[in-house]
């Protein structure tokens, strides 16, 4: 079992129709699923991009964005947020997903993206141009635009079913432009 979550290292693999996201033991280099050295936390779905992920407190948040925009089904950005299961079972289970802001022609002056880095292209259309960005940072000024597009549509596990709520998020997050 997972006795020290610092010793393990999320790696996204991305390539063409086959996206997923690994644990694994950093220390031991091992990737023993038996001895649950190394899991497999999440896969794309059809026509789905994983574009990140990143530890918040002790879950894993994976970004998620539409990989064609010529193709079925229509995938709304969104964070889906997975939290290990037990001792006893192991695994992760998603617990919460939220939809990712966008940011208009106007506001994209006032919004720092992390690193100077326009983000990665997502929703390719069929001459292989993006058709949007994904990226990270945040508002240099809190306006209203600014607040507004930090309270999102989340949807939070109860039971079996994902029940919407409103999220607000943290000033530094995912967007697209």
């Amino acid at each position: 079992m997972i006795k020290d979550a610092k010793q393990y290292l999320a790696l996204l693999f991305n390539k063409p129709g086959h996206d997923f996201i690994l644990l694994q033991n950093v220390r031991t280099s091992e990737r023993d699923l038996a001895a649950d050295e190394e899991a497999v936390i999440a896969e794309a779905m059809d026509n789905e991009l994983i574009v990140g992920a990143m530890y918040i407190d002790s879950m894993v948040e994976v970004v998620i964005a539409m990989r064609y925009a010529y193709m079925n089904p229509y995938i709304i950005p969104r964070v889906d947020r997975y939290k290990r299961r037990s001792e006893k079972i192991p695994g992760y289970e998603k617990i919460l997903y939220y939809e990712i802001p966008g940011v208009s022609k106007e506001q994209a002056p006032l919004f720092i993206y992390q690193c100077h880095d326009v983000g990665r292209g997502c929703c390719l259309k069929q001459d292989s141009m993006q058709t949007y960005w994904m990226t990270k940072g945040f508002f240099r000024e809190n306006t209203p635009d600014s607040e507004a597009l930090r309270t999102v549509k989340c949807f939070k596990k109860r039971g079996s079913r994902f029940i919407e709520e409103k999220m607000v998020l943290p000033l530094f997050r995912w967007t697209y432009v």
